[in-house]
């Protein structure tokens, strides 16, 4: 996958399929998406293109109530690298792009770089100023021309539609086994071990304090969490703390993660991407540090049960 991140200095290419979106959380309505992109791009012996936006629409248009992700630029890259796309175009999203109507977008970028014969969406996609542009747009659009359209179903759940909005609330709610559900994969974000205050490893519960390289990244409820954890190739299973540790009196928020084995070390300054496989526990004020201590030796326990529906 090529990834185009200056779409001005991009030479042309002779044909395409297309597709359109932020992919905030990719989730089992975007693959559906991406995977007719590529089925159709090698069906007709086309080049197959997602675009996308960075930063977030979201972050630009309404600054002052930032959306959280579902992830970052870095790690929605990392998991679009194993679709098979020819391209990933990244469009720079500011002020200035935001007043771009949908039909200066298609007349003056997409249309001339990439020549689509396809455009293929979800069923509730928008782009361009106002959000105009949607699939009765593309319809009309391209009327009379040799483009196609072609809009993707959603995917339901039990009870709705699988969206990023959805699936934003169910993490919200510490409800990460259904999100994962939703998704396709598990809930995560990447964070870099910061130095913290060292009582995890003075009471044998030694952990490793993440700060999220995503700014704006969406947390899970707080509470205790079976995770999977992940540095430079290894894997390793933990538990995950989030919330203010009211146990010690804080309140400043953190996330703390105790790896179940060892095979990960020197963890300070590195790195590590976090999965949430279940949630254990809401976050509790214990009456002493033994109380606590003595929770989380059960949890511990729980947690290193649950791996084997995980390996």
């Amino acid at each position: 996958m090529e990834i185009i991140t200056n779409i001005e200095k991009f030479n042309p290419i002779s044909a395409s399929i297309i597709t359109i979106g932020s992919y905030d959380g990719i989730h089992k309505g975007h693959i559906k998406v991406i995977k007719e992109v590529v089925r159709k791009a090698k069906k007709n012996n086309l080049k197959s293109v997602l675009i996308t936006f960075d930063p977030h629409p979201r972050h630009i248009i309404d600054r002052k109530n930032k959306l959280p992700l579902l992830m970052g630029i870095n790690q929605k890259i990392d998991i679009l690298k194993t679709f098979d796309l020819d391209y990933l175009c990244i469009i720079k999203f500011d002020t200035k792009f935001s007043k771009i109507t949908p039909e200066k977008f298609l007349s003056s970028q997409l249309i001339p770089i990439f020549n689509p014969k396809y455009f293929v969406i979800g069923y509730n996609h928008h782009f361009g100023f106002r959000r105009k542009g949607n699939a009765d747009f593309l319809f009309k659009y391209f009327n009379d021309t040799n483009v196609n359209v072609k809009i993707v179903k959603p995917i339901s759940n039990s009870s709705n539609d699988i969206s990023s909005t959805s699936i934003r609330k169910l993490i919200l709610q510490g409800k990460i086994k259904k999100a994962n559900e939703d998704l396709g994969s598990p809930y995560g974000f990447y964070g870099k071990v910061v130095q913290g205050f060292g009582r995890g490893k003075a009471h044998n519960f030694p952990t490793a304090n993440l700060k999220t390289t995503e700014e704006n990244q969406l947390l899970p409820k707080s509470g205790v969490y079976f995770v999977r954890v992940m540095n430079n190739g290894l894997n390793a299973y933990g538990m995950c703390n989030l919330g203010v540790r009211p146990t010690f009196e804080e309140n400043e928020y953190a996330i703390e993660v105790h790896i179940l084995h060892y095979g990960i070390r020197d963890l300070y300054g590195t790195t590590l991407k976090v999965e949430f496989l279940d949630r254990v526990r809401k976050e509790i004020k214990f009456p002493s540090v033994e109380n606590l201590v003595s929770q989380l030796e059960k949890d511990k326990k729980y947690c290193l049960s649950l791996i084997g529906k995980y390996n």
